[in-house]
């Protein structure tokens, strides 16, 4: 049975955007926080480019001249190995490359400071920091920034790139540079993003009255026009498992926070497996209602029979395919 948890994130998390929030005229927002360097480059806030559903494209680069290549790219979204969070103002990312090495980086993200560029605050655990863990020894960030392009929300692909100076275990420095990309598993939609508006290309805005909202503003609501959100309204929440969607939450960011999920915990599991059993432990309170079993069950089913899961949980197409098909099916749940 796929795992209720995915889907309902998708379902119904990914409906609640980062925040709306003002920024300068030349797209810069002064914050306040300490470590936090707005003065970000035209990528920020723009779509991420196609691609995998996470990514590594960097070079470690050590101070006596050696010079390592981390690369590696997965479809599936893996707990600690390839997958961000999105848990109390923080975005943490996890991302392996294809020897093995993986590289965690939690970025701490007050009101308004990402998209943007986030300095390294520390060597791990609080504020913004990286490690690399590979074979030859583990890294720990002691300065540099990291980028991140887009406001992370629940199934969608978030972007950015490294710029970390880093202390290894004999003493030595590196340097880590190039770009990233994952996709977020889990959202509790703690993090405010800013806005940043599009550079406007020749030609937009004019044409004003050419055609179409004429009619002095009558808006009697004829309906034209609209479903760009999707046909299947999920904007509330008021069915039989609304009740534990906060319980799962909690139960995933204990498990995140204070148990096998968190590198810096000592039940960490680096296989992912107590995790990933940790994580499927929190899903299972929606089956312990009767009430809600069956309803999530049913959409399961819905989705299998769709066609739905031959896309990955956190692809659009799923949720597209979901929304398209099971419409009644999540609604009657959530």
């Amino acid at each position: 049975m796929n795992r209720i948890i995915s889907l309902f994130l998708l379902l119904c998390l990914t409906f609640t955007g980062c925040g709306d929030n003002d920024t300068s005229e030349d797209g810069s927002v002064n914050t306040g926080s300490e470590g936090v360097n707005t003065n970000s480059a035209s990528t920020l806030g723009s779509e991420p480019a196609p691609g995998p559903a996470n990514e590594i494209n960097a070079q470690l680069t050590g101070s006596d001249g050696s010079a390592t290549t981390l690369s590696g790219s997965a479809e599936e979204v893996m707990p600690e190995t390839n997958q961000a969070l999105v848990i109390e103002g923080r975005l943490t990312v996890f991302l392996s490359a294809s020897d093995g090495t993986q590289t965690t980086f939690d970025v701490d993200a007050p009101t308004e400071t990402i998209p943007g560029t986030v300095n390294i605050t520390s060597e791990g655990g609080t504020g913004t920091w990286l490690t690399v863990a590979s074979m030859g020894g583990i890294y720990t960030s002691s300065g540099g920034s990291i980028t991140v392009n887009q406001c992370p929300e629940a199934g969608e692909v978030v972007t950015g790139t490294f710029d970390v100076e880093l202390n290894d275990f004999f003493g030595g420095t590196s340097t880590l540079t190039g770009e990233w990309r994952a996709t977020v598993a889990t959202s509790d939609n703690s993090i405010t993003c800013r806005v940043i508006e599009p550079e406007p290309t020749s030609g937009e805005g004019t044409g004003e009255g050419t055609g179409e909202g004429t009619g002095e503003g009558t808006g009697e609501g004829t309906g034209e026009g609209t479903g760009t959100g999707g046909a299947c309204d999920l904007t509330t929440c008021d069915g039989p498992c609304c009740p534990y969607v906060d319980p799962v939450l909690d139960c995933q960011i204990a498990c995140q926070e204070d148990g096998p999920c968190n590198p810096m915990d000592p039940s960490f599991d680096f296989t992912g497996e107590k995790c990933a059993e940790c994580l499927i432990a929190c899903d299972d309170i929606y089956l312990e209602d009767p009430q809600c079993a069956g309803p999530i069950q049913s959409l399961e089913q819905c989705s299998a029979d769709s066609g739905c899961d031959v896309h990955d949980k956190f692809e659009d197409a799923h949720l597209e395919c979901v929304d398209a098909n099971c419409c009644a099916e999540a609604q009657t749940a959530f």
